[in-house]
């Protein structure tokens, strides 16, 4: 696998935005940027095929380990990594303040 490049960092945050395509066995997922410059995430089940499309993250964590949140309704969906390891992802799934999904996915 390549490593990928230092992608650009968010000057407001302080953080950089992961952007790439990333899966495991179950889960596919894109983060990237819109043509309007906002962050997106974009999220698939393989087997199902069903797929949801958020932008507007709100950031938190630190600048080692940023966690971008995106909402949709009482559902989050949280994208966490390592500042030194830009392949690996963790996907946590809220609904409310229930966890109901926690995997980590690699770079494709």
């Amino acid at each position: 696998m390549d490593h990928p490049e230092i992608p650009p960092w968010d000057d407001f945050t302080n953080c950089p935005l992961l952007q790439g395509k990333f899966q495991n066995e179950r889960w596919d997922v894109t983060l990237g940027t819109a043509d309007t410059g906002i962050y997106t995430y974009e999220g698939s089940e393989r087997r199902s095929g069903s797929s949801i499309y958020l932008s507007r993250r709100e950031v938190r964590g630190t600048e080692d380990r940023p966690i971008y949140t995106f909402r949709n309704g009482d559902i989050t969906y949280s994208i966490a990594f390592r500042s030194n390891d830009y392949n690996t992802i963790r996907l946590e799934v809220f609904q409310g303040e229930q966890r109901i999904l926690n995997e980590l996915l690699t770079r494709i």
